[in-house]
């Protein structure tokens, strides 16, 4: 599954942007929702912990 995390600085601001494996999985029917769910926490996680 794509999971893409940008990581940008504007205006002497780190930012972290990306989109939602849930939201991804509504364009690859073979990837489950709940799967999508499982690994949308982990981005969270892992974004959460690089602030």
């Amino acid at each position: 599954m794509p999971c893409k995390i940008n990581v940008l600085e504007e205006n002497g601001k780190v930012k972290i942007a990306g989109m939602r494996p849930t939201m991804i999985s509504q364009f690859f029917p073979e990837i489950g929702s709940k799967e999508a769910e499982e690994v949308e926490k982990d981005v969270i996680e892992m974004v959460n912990n690089a602030r």
